[in-house]
């Protein structure tokens, strides 16, 4: 039992360990001290009846020796920093924070912090830990208050002020101070890593057993989200996954899940329709989250590592090019029959020419800036990139320099640009203002995604196997059919596919951007689009 404990301050005040004598000197001091306080509570009574004349007299330096005894007028003694002294309060301050950690622990046999509390405790003492070890590292000791100092010292009959200690040894005391302080918010993150356990590191008496704290999956996920910064969208289809797999395996904890569980829902994911890439891809998930529980010691390894998916759900579907007659419907609107479009509609008007032209993908065009387009070495291009804040690509691959096709320009492209320059000056102005990102995802497509389904149905263009994604095959079919081929370096430079043999990303910069554009104006569109704003 620690010395500053209130049974051992007793003893050590009576100087016996004796029960009978401590009890006899208890009541000889209770009369003592109850006779003292009779004799003040009379005194205090006849005051009060017969008040005493009071005269403020200024106590002054010549009136100090006539009216305080020299033995009162003694100052108390002054205290060495000793090394023991030192290694006393270094230990007292680390066994202060353990102990006041204690408090919020099980001190009764079978309690167990709820996961909630435990999250909420483990994220203080890492913040806590991380603020420590910074003002280590600067030798900061401003956390190391006066007040802090005296409460440390007051158990050792010491104080500040008293402490003999110059400048440099009591910087170094206080950093002492600080780095043990640290050491304890790193014990204190140990036990919230084994979700509480006690380990009573102050008290001499046994830990109480109590049952081995349970591992849930949903544990795991805030540990997966804690482990660096995701993507809201990834994010949310990792929680939408994981939840779909506590309900297969009925909320196991995770040290029960076994590599058979993760095998059958793999199973069941393909009887239920599911196609391979996808199956594929909630496995991964789910081996995610095993990977942070075996990083975190947590768990030993992985049951779902090498689990495999291959043959297993319907084959991927192949998505195909629109066809001439579809290409026909897309592009018969209003506005082909002399009827310009609304200023909310332009979106509607120039993406699918875009896409059709580019093979861009429908977020690569919704992102785009008035500033993506440039003219480099003579030559009108679009440069698609993440410079915006709410800017993606699937790839590296996909940050790319894309000529403009002829079409394009004569259907006005480079016009319309021009005049939102004009009307909308400042620097990050979109191509598109009408789909600023204001959602969830930061996600500019997802009003255009939107659209294009309901578009594409009433077109009657409603083939399964097509989507927006089609006119990048068309322009991929297109480039196919040029005679001579510019070659697989050039195709996949202007889609932003990867290509391993060469760094496709990197072409125009080796090359330079000809090759680009003799493709470009090669490419023959499957139907006219000059005349769409004639």
């Amino acid at each position: 039992m620690p010395y500053f404990n209130d049974v051992e301050r007793i003893r050590k005040s009576l100087k016996t360990t004796d029960l009978k004598i401590a009890e006899k000197l208890c009541t000889e001091l209770a009369a003592k001290y109850n006779k003292e306080f009779s004799v003040l509570k009379e005194s205090i009574a006849r005051e009060q009846e017969f008040p005493a004349v009071r005269v403020q007299v200024a106590l002054t330096p010549e009136l100090i020796p006539s009216v305080i005894p020299k033995s009162a007028r003694s100052t108390f003694p002054s205290v060495a920093l000793t090394p023991e002294l030192m290694a006393a309060v270094i230990s007292l301050a680390k066994r202060s924070i353990l102990k006041s950690d204690d408090a919020h622990r099980d001190l009764v046999t079978g309690f167990q912090l709820p996961d909630f509390n435990i999250l909420t405790a483990s994220n203080k003492h890492e913040q806590d830990l991380a603020k420590l070890k910074t003002a280590c590292v600067r030798r900061d000791v401003s956390s190391i208050t006066p007040a802090l100092l005296n409460n440390l010292l007051r158990p050792f009959s010491a104080s500040l002020a008293r402490l003999l200690a110059n400048e440099a040894d009591l910087f170094n005391f206080k950093l002492e101070i600080l780095q043990a302080r640290r050491d304890a918010t790193r014990e204190l993150l140990a036990r919230d890593a084994v979700d509480g356990s006690h380990t009573n590191t102050v008290a001499p008496f046994v830990a109480l057993n109590k049952p081995e704290p349970t591992l849930t999956l949903i544990r795991l996920h805030e540990l997966w989200a804690k482990d660096a910064v995701r993507n809201p969208k990834t994010s949310d289809g990792f929680l939408a996954t994981l939840k779909q797999f506590i309900a297969f395996v009925d909320d196991k904890p995770a040290k029960d899940i076994t590599r058979e569980d993760i095998n059958n829902w793999a199973i069941q994911l393909a009887t239920d329709g599911y196609a391979n890439k996808t199956i594929m891809n909630k496995v991964k998930t789910i081996n995610a989250l095993f990977i942070v529980a075996v990083d975190n010691n947590l768990l030993s390894s992985s049951p779902s590592s090498r689990i495999k998916t291959k043959g297993r759900g319907t084959p991927a579907k192949v998505k195909r090019a629109f066809t001439t007659l579809e290409l026909e419907l897309l592009f018969k609107r209003p506005w082909s029959e002399q009827t310009k479009p609304k200023s909310t509609e332009t979106y509607q008007h120039w993406i699918p020419a875009i896409g059709l032209t580019t093979g861009a993908r429908l977020r690569e065009i919704c992102q785009l800036l008035l500033s993506d387009f440039k003219v480099e070495d003579g030559y009108h291009i679009i440069d698609i990139n993440e410079e915006a804040e709410y800017a993606s690509v699937k790839n590296e691959s996909s940050v790319r320099r894309v000529p403009i096709h002829p079409d394009l320009i004569k259907m006005g492209i480079l016009n319309y640009v021009e005049a939102q320059r004009l009307s909308n000056p400042e620097p990050g102005a979109m191509l598109f203002p009408e789909l600023k990102p204001n959602n969830k995802y930061n996600n500019p497509a997802e009003k255009a995604s939107k659209w294009w389904a309901r578009f594409s149905d009433q077109m009657e263009v409603t083939d399964p196997d097509t989507s927006f994604h089609s006119f990048r095959y068309n322009l991929v079919k297109a480039a196919l059919e040029i005679k001579p081929d510019p070659g697989k370096a050039v195709r996949f430079a202007l889609t932003g596919h990867k290509d391993t043999d060469i760094g496709t990303h990197y072409y125009p910069k080796i090359h330079g951007l000809e090759p680009l554009v003799a493709c470009v104006n090669q490419i023959k569109l499957p139907i006219d689009i000059t005349h769409l704003m004639d």
